[in-house]
């Protein structure tokens, strides 16, 4: 609501209908009716969503940079994930998803899906077996980062 003046007349406008009233009371007139709710609602709305863009925007590339454990899949979020209320930091361990030490996402703790094949397609990697030094057939564990054999060695091997 502005004051205007105008070839010495007073004028008092509506600045999202453009709306011109000679007096402080059409003027307030004017802001009770349902096309001034309309105009002020959409006008409104399209600032909402305006300032909405920044952050999905953001959220898409955040998205697009998450690295995920391949060929025994991480998810980006356990299935059980609460978007409104849980966080990293508090969602509930001793579940059966929990976070992976070696990606951005959340593994199956079902006895295989915290497995990674580190020598097959995509990761093609070697390593030793942090228990007996075999180089062959290895697996990293995603809980600990732990390399150790495929074939479940021990120390005394």
């Amino acid at each position: 609501m502005n004051n205007v003046c105008n070839n010495n007349e007073l004028s008092y406008e509506c600045t999202y209908c453009n709306f011109k009233a000679p007096t402080k009371t059409r003027l307030k007139r004017h802001l009770t009716t349902q096309k001034h709710a309309t105009i002020f609602e959409k006008q409104h709305s399209e600032l909402e969503s305006m300032n909405q863009v920044p952050q999905i925007v953001e959220e898409i590339n955040q998205i697009k940079d998450t690295q995920l454990c391949e060929n025994m899949d991480c998810e980006r979020y356990p299935p059980d994930w609460d978007f409104e209320e849980d966080t990293e930091e508090n969602y509930e361990d001793g579940q059966q998803w929990v976070k992976c030490n070696l990606c951005d996402g959340y593994f199956n703790d079902d006895g295989l899906g915290d497995i990674l094949f580190i020598e097959e397609k995509p990761n093609n990697k070697t390593a030793e077996c942090q228990l007996c030094g075999n180089d062959n057939d290895i697996v990293q564990m995603k809980g600990t980062g732990q390399f150790i054999c495929g074939n479940a060695c021990d120390e005394e091997d």
